[in-house]
């Protein structure tokens, strides 16, 4: 008993100086793990041939690194390996959120859309990677019409009370495009598929305000056109008989034109 409560305390010392010594070392930043980008190819004859296993080692290297101090060679070759890892494995969650949730803001906005995509294409059960690739479009690049398309997307895949919420914010997304014909095509599409009566009149509302900001806008551009200038506000367009009236927004709002002559509603 004696030898094994001294074995039991020799333990307990050792590894108390260890992690005292240890403490005190300097560790290798996680983000050493960048320094170096191996070819998917080589990474699964690596491991043997399992792409799985080849995949989750990139991504374990992705989700270890730190995400502050960043220099953009590091985000380049973060993005690489998380690209790397989707190639592997499209399937695998923890890559595309870490890519969402790091790799568009630092600049690597590419590289984010294609893990998403795969991810998406992938998981086919799953709205997050069509909401997040929706969302990149939107905030990003102002792409309000594929942003909406991939909400609608996400909103398929998603249960009722979050498809709701899902095709109302796609149903306003497609409403900013300027592509107006292409975004009232998509709304009415949206309108003709909704099953609930609440959101039917809702994107009903949005079809018309669309309509409306279309008609006006027209106008705006026709009044430049034969006046050499840009209407002062809206009011002008009815003086001058480019339009009948102004037209009534179905939310309860108003229409003007903004400082850069865009037709909006507040």
């Amino acid at each position: 008993m004696n030898k094994k409560f001294i074995l039991l305390c020799s333990l307990v010392v050792g590894y108390f100086f260890a992690t005292s010594y240890l403490h005190e070392q300097p560790r290798r930043r996680a983000i050493s793990e960048l320094e170096y980008v191996i070819p998917p190819v080589f990474t699964v004859i690596a491991f043997g041939g399992d792409r799985f296993l080849a995949a989750n080692s990139e991504v374990f290297r992705a989700v270890t690194v730190g995400t502050h101090e960043l220099s953009k060679e590091n985000l380049r070759s973060l993005a690489k390996v998380q690209e790397n890892g989707a190639q592997l494995n499209p399937f695998n969650e923890d890559n595309y959120y870490v890519a969402a949730a790091i790799l568009p803001w630092g600049g690597e906005y590419s590289s984010a859309q294609n893990i998403l995509a795969r991810a998406g294409n992938a998981r086919w059960n799953d709205p997050l990677p069509f909401f997040f690739h929706g969302f990149n479009l939107f905030y990003f690049k102002q792409d309000y019409l594929s942003a909406a398309k991939d909400l609608r997307t996400a909103a398929a895949r998603s249960e009722e009370v979050n498809r709701r919420a899902l095709t109302a914010i796609a149903a306003k997304w497609a409403e900013k495009s300027n592509q107006f014909d292409a975004a009232l095509t998509v709304l009415k599409t949206m309108r003709d598929q909704a099953r609930q009566e609440d959101l039917k009149r809702t994107l009903q509302a949005r079809i018309e305000r669309l309509q409306a900001t279309k008609m006006l806008t027209v106008a705006v551009t026709d009044f430049a056109e034969k006046k050499g200038r840009p209407p002062k506000s809206l009011s002008e367009l009815v003086e001058a008989n480019f339009i009948e009236k102004i037209p009534s927004d179905p939310f309860g709002k108003q229409f003007f034109l903004d400082n850069a002559g865009k037709v909006t509603t507040q």
